[in-house]
């Protein structure tokens, strides 16, 4: 038996005719541009065969929704300068100061 999938941009459908699915391929080329194609699909109808198939389409049973938990915690406050900071940048600020803008 045979049948006939046309892939496009939006995704595939399958049809019982070549006709039917050249037709879609066309259509399918109109609104999406390149892109489409047509492929013939082969299936043999015996038990071997109807088992090989289901075994191709590697049905994976949807999985539930996992949660997401984002859990915020407070930053630690910032440590106060020590002196020796503090004194650091007023003695850098002092040799800069002759570069500050003055509105005098």
């Amino acid at each position: 038996m045979k049948i006939y999938e046309v892939n496009n941009t939006v995704g595939r459908t399958y049809y019982a005719s070549k006709a039917a699915a050249k037709q879609h391929q066309l259509i399918g080329e109109l609104e999406y541009g390149e892109g489409v194609t047509t492929t013939e699909i082969e299936f043999n109808l015996t038990k071997k065969g109807v088992v090989s198939m289901l075994n191709s389409l590697s049905y994976v049973p949807p999985q539930p929704e996992t949660r997401t938990v984002i859990r915020k915690t407070a930053s630690k406050p910032p440590e106060p300068m020590s002196q020796e900071d503090i004194d650091k940048l007023e003695k850098w600020d002092r040799a800069h100061d002759e570069y500050a803008i003055r509105e005098d």
